[in-house]
């Protein structure tokens, strides 16, 4: 299935399609934060603390540096 093809207003805005509202659970209102790459732009929401919380459990900290060996 080809990707869909949107088109931007004089406004500047657009509209994503139905099908990228639906798949992703974005809702009216929602913020997304848009990360320019060199091809185009990366529309996702925001992490919030709580998400992040944890992600580095197990992580191994024994060559951890904490900078204080560089000066």
């Amino acid at each position: 299935m080809p990707a869909p093809v949107i088109t931007i207003s004089p406004e500047n805005h657009i509209d994503l399609p139905q099908e990228i509202h639906e798949h992703f659970r974005w809702e009216a209102g929602q913020e997304l934060l848009v990360i320019r790459r060199e091809t185009g732009v990366f529309l996702c929401p925001p992490t919030t603390r709580e998400e992040m919380h944890g992600i580095a459990r197990g992580a191994n900290t024994d060559t951890y540096r904490d900078g204080r060996d560089r000066y």
